[in-house]
């Protein structure tokens, strides 16, 4: 009875109950291509809502997982042009954010643009449903 017990418990801990794939969409594959564009667009929709510029990103980091995604990027003017900032405390050019994916759709949950301070440390303690480890090099260096 104890060894039925056993395996039905290890049955259950397999099945993805408690396992988590992290997938990486730093490059775009087939795979992955329609949900990284579509996240990627809301990021870049979010920067022309405030800078009033276009922009692509150069994807340095971007994990997913359990309906979360963690991304860190280098943007870049869409035409190749120098992305101009307003006066004001900006680190150009790098991006971070994370999404979250509620019934099939994804939304930007966080993000900075040219942030001069580490504004997501410890954002992982902000979203315990997040899993840790897509936030990959950000929460190891902790």
């Amino acid at each position: 009875m104890i060894r039925i017990k056993i395996i039905a418990l290890l049955l259950f801990c397999t099945t993805g109950a408690f396992a988590q794939t992290m997938y990486d969409y730093k490059t775009k594959t087939n795979n992955n291509k329609i949900e990284r564009t579509k996240m990627l667009d809301l990021l870049r929709s979010a920067g022309y809502t405030e800078f009033k510029q276009e922009f692509v990103f150069e994807v340095l980091e971007f994990n997913v997982s359990n309906n979360y995604a963690w991304l860190k990027a280098n943007a870049q003017k869409n035409n190749g042009g120098e992305i101009k900032l307003a006066d004001g405390d900006f680190d150009c050019c790098h991006v971070e954010a994370l999404f979250v994916k509620k019934n099939k759709k994804w939304y930007v949950l966080e993000k900075a643009f040219f942030a001069s301070d580490v504004w997501w440390e410890g954002i992982w303690n902000q979203y315990p449903k997040a899993p840790v480890k897509i936030f990959g090099e950000a929460y190891f260096k902790e």
